[in-house]
């Protein structure tokens, strides 16, 4: 079960409509549906207690008042409120790890590869190692390269922060596993193949503040890098762990055919 909230479906929304994305129409229902619960202005309780605190069980319907009471269960408005909210984020979460999380990233892409591209354009102009004491003699381009390194390092981190959402809160490619090398989910998010993930993984440790590349993590990897939606991110880990299956069979049979080889009375081959 995700540990997601509605403070997290808020938090995704506003990060992807900043960045010019879409929140697909399934989940706006979902959505539209916590917000009603959340104004919900529930009506007088009806508990047993408050009726009569209230003066509202009466000789004439004291029959009536005890069987429902008798077949429902005491609830107060805000634990309703609480419950709904509750099962409608579960639900929010399922949805969004099928086709309608494929379609909110893919409303991404545009602002991932325009940033993407110009920051590896920029990047060949301006090195990771690079500061701004260089721009004091720099042409046109090279302060061009400059600036565009730095406003499109910002979309790239509101994209990943975006991402991080998707996989942290919402759980979208499932929780990490002991095969996984470094933050193999987030990096199947931007890998272009399981060969690669790995080394996506690494790539994405790299220092992203000040004193680091003008366009952090991505300065050196933007070129390499894509954005992939849920359902192709699920498939790329997928065959990263049955090549590491494969791996651990590879070594254990390296390991099971030595032993044989040195038992007494035998020769290693």
């Amino acid at each position: 079960m995700s540990t997601a909230t509605a403070g997290d479906i808020a938090n995704l929304v506003e990060q992807t409509t900043a960045l010019g994305g879409t929140i697909p129409t399934e989940l706006r229902d979902i959505i539209a549906t916590i917000d009603a619960v959340q104004q919900w202005d529930p009506p007088q309780p009806g508990d047993l207690a408050s009726l009569c605190r209230r003066g509202d069980l009466t000789a004439d319907n004291a029959t009536s008042v005890l069987d429902a009471a008798l077949t429902q269960p005491n609830r107060q408005p805000g634990d309703l409120k609480v419950i709904a909210k509750h099962e409608l984020t579960q639900r929010f979460t399922r949805v969004l790890a099928g086709p309608a999380g494929d379609e909110l990233v893919e409303s991404l892409r545009p602002a991932f590869e325009q940033a993407r591209t110009n920051v590896a354009d920029a990047a060949n102009l301006v090195a990771p190692g690079d500061r701004v004491d260089i721009l004091t003699n720099a042409d046109d381009d090279t302060i061009r390269a400059w600036r565009t390194l730095g406003e499109h390092k910002v979309t790239l981190d509101q994209i990943a922060a975006v991402v991080d959402i998707l996989t942290d809160r919402f759980e979208v490619l499932g929780v990490p596993q002991p095969w996984h090398e470094g933050n193999a989910i987030r990096a199947a998010m931007y890998t272009t193949d399981a060969e690669h993930l790995s080394a996506v993984a690494r790539a994405l440790l790299t220092a992203n503040g000040l004193g680091g590349p003008r366009a952090g993590r991505w300065h050196t990897i933007a070129a390499a890098l894509t954005l992939n939606t849920p359902s192709a991110a699920r498939t790329i880990l997928g065959t990263a762990h049955h090549a590491h299956l494969d791996q651990v069979a590879a070594e254990r049979n390296t390991v099971t055919t030595n032993e044989a080889a040195t038992r007494p009375g035998r020769t290693a081959a």
